[in-house]
């Protein structure tokens, strides 16, 4: 147990390093929206009053902001995530009808292993196969149906 603790405390403190960024990344993400909103609505408060738009162009504006937001951020996000799994050099063989676990510390990769599998994007370098077959030449539809997570 003592080995399995020293193994795992050099990949903690990097990982609590890494928390202090992704909190520091996340609260100026949100002070920046919380800006961005207040101004939005200051600066479209004052050109309705002087008549320049109406209240609907200016909460067509707002939710515009925002999802165009939310959309650059996920990409941000799986951009982020594609990158490092092209470092690891990850390599997964399972047996037809084996259950397998992927266990791991968080942000050590699972969900994106997952999500290659099930093809929510392409590796940025290597290939996916089942059955030995690039899993780009399936169906896609029906790949996903023949998947079960837990």
């Amino acid at each position: 147990m003592k080995m399995l603790q020293a193994a795992q405390e050099v990949p903690r403190k990097e990982n609590v390093r890494q928390s202090w960024f992704a909190g520091l990344g996340l609260g100026s993400a949100q002070f920046l929206t919380a800006c961005i909103m207040a101004f939005d609505f200051w600066y479209g408060g004052k050109l309705i009053s002087q008549g320049y738009i109406t209240a609907k162009a200016l909460i067509e504006t707002f939710l515009i902001l925002v999802s165009t937001g939310l959309v650059i951020a996920q990409a941000a996000s799986m951009t982020s995530d594609m990158a490092k799994s092209a470092e690891k050099d990850f390599s997964i063989s399972i047996e037809a009808g084996k259950s397998t676990a992927l266990v791991g510390q968080s942000g050590s990769g699972k969900s994106t292993v997952i999500s290659l599998i099930e093809r929510f994007y392409d590796p940025v370098k290597g290939v996916v196969k089942i059955d030995g077959r690039d899993i780009k030449s399936y169906n896609l539809r029906s790949l996903r149906k023949h998947i079960a997570l837990v």
